[in-house]
C-alpha cells in the first residue's frame, strides 16, 4: 500500500512537471512567427496538455483513495 501510495505521488509530481514543460513550450512558441508549423505545434502542445490533465487527474483520484480510505 504503501508503495503504491509513493508510486502515485511521483506520478503526480512527474506530470506536473510535463505540465511545466508544456506551458514553458507554448509560451515559446507564442513568440515565434505565426505560420502553418506554428500553429500545428500550438495545437499539439494543447493535445498534449489536454492528455497529461486527465491522466493526472485520475492520478490524484486513486492517491485520494489510497489515502483517504
Amino acid at each position: 500500500m504503501e508503495n503504491d501510495v509513493n508510486s502515485l505521488k511521483e506520478q503526480e509530481r512527474l506530470t506536473s512537471c510535463a505540465m511545466s514543460l508544456i506551458s514553458d513550450a507554448r509560451k515559446y512558441v507564442a513568440g515565434m512567427e505565426a505560420n502553418r508549423e506554428t500553429a500545428l505545434v500550438k495545437t499539439k502542445l494543447d493535445e498534449a496538455r489536454m492528455w497529461l490533465e486527465q491522466y493526472q487527474g485520475m492520478v490524484v483520484i486513486k492517491l485520494a483513495h489510497k489515502t483517504c480510505v
